[in-house]
């Protein structure tokens, strides 16, 4: 597919499968790493929590988060496969990123004085685990 640019150069959009079919000619491919010998996924997606009251993801290495950092992660699981019927801002609202012993949780999980665009809250494992039921 090829569509023009604002400057009139021609740019070329492809497909996954137009990649995939690329990389397979060239011989060139995208390394993925072997987790038996790389240990645990960096991020590990734990799925829906009983009564789908959370959706968790866990952040396998010590790293300093950030909103923007939570709100990235929350963004690419906020998707049919993974947000299901909770799709959009109700997904935001359930989502939950757990990293080493602090979890993020939307703000109007603590306090429904908050709306969905608050920053997200730093909790305890155990408060979470209170919050789940």
């Amino acid at each position: 597919m090829s569509n023009e640019s604002s400057n009139g150069q021609a740019i070329s959009i492809c497909s996954l499968s137009e990649i995939e079919e690329n990389e397979s000619q060239s011989g060139l491919s995208i390394k993925q790493e072997n987790q038996e010998t790389s240990g645990q996924a960096d991020i590990q997606t734990l799925g829906w929590t009983g009564g789908e009251k959370f959706f968790v993801v866990r952040v396998n290495h010590e790293v300093v988060i950030w909103e923007d950092d939570i709100r990235g992660v929350c963004g690419i699981y906020n998707c049919e496969k993974f947000a299901g019927k909770y799709c959009g801002c109700r997904f935001v609202e359930k989502f939950a990123l757990v990293n080493g012993n602090d979890v993020y949780v939307s703000a109007p999980v603590i306090d429904q004085e908050y709306c969905i665009d608050d920053p997200f809250i730093k909790i305890t494992l155990a408060e979470f685990e209170e919050l789940k039921g």
